[in-house]
C-alpha cells in the first residue's frame, strides 16, 4: 500500500500517479497497493527525489530487483 510505502527520508515528496501496465493512475489514494512493475511519479524538488530514489532503490526496487 502506499501508505506503507512511508518516504519518510524524502520530507516533502509526493506520489501524484502510477503507471500500471501503460495506464496512468493519478490521484491515488494511501490505500492503493504497489503491484511489481509499477512506475511511480514523485513531486518534490532535486534533493527530495534523489533521496527518495535511493529509499526505493534501497528497498527492492528497480536498482536490486534488476526490473
Amino acid at each position: 500500500l502506499l501508505r506503507e510505502l512511508a518516504l519518510r527520508p524524502a520530507p516533502g515528496t509526493s506520489i501524484v500517479a502510477l503507471e500500471r501496465a501503460h495506464e496512468s493512475l493519478v490521484n491515488t489514494g494511501p490505500d492503493e497497493e504497489i503491484q511489481l512493475g509499477d512506475k511511480l511519479l514523485l513531486l518534490g524538488s532535486e534533493t527530495q527525489l534523489s533521496a527518495a530514489r535511493a529509499f526505493l532503490e534501497g528497498h527492492g526496487g528497480p536498482a536490486q530487483s534488476g526490473a
